[in-house]
């Protein structure tokens, strides 16, 4: 997955950028589970934040140290 800018401008400008919202039930096929889309949205996007239906998901993803 590829950045379009945005988050980089909004960064730049400080604003911070969460996702709206991240559900583990309705992830496109290429992704595949919540872990996968958290890493892509946090590690390779740069997103501060996510919003979410699954909180323990999350919580168990961030828990694990990534």
């Amino acid at each position: 997955m590829q950045s379009t800018g945005l988050i980089e401008a909004a960064h730049r400008h400080g604003l911070l950028v969460h996702a709206y919202t991240l559900r583990a039930d309705q992830l496109p096929e290429m992704i595949g589970s919540i872990d996968a889309a958290m890493y892509t949205l946090r590690e390779q996007l740069g997103l501060d934040g996510v919003f979410t239906d699954h909180p323990d998901q999350v919580i168990n993803y961030l828990q694990a140290g990534n």
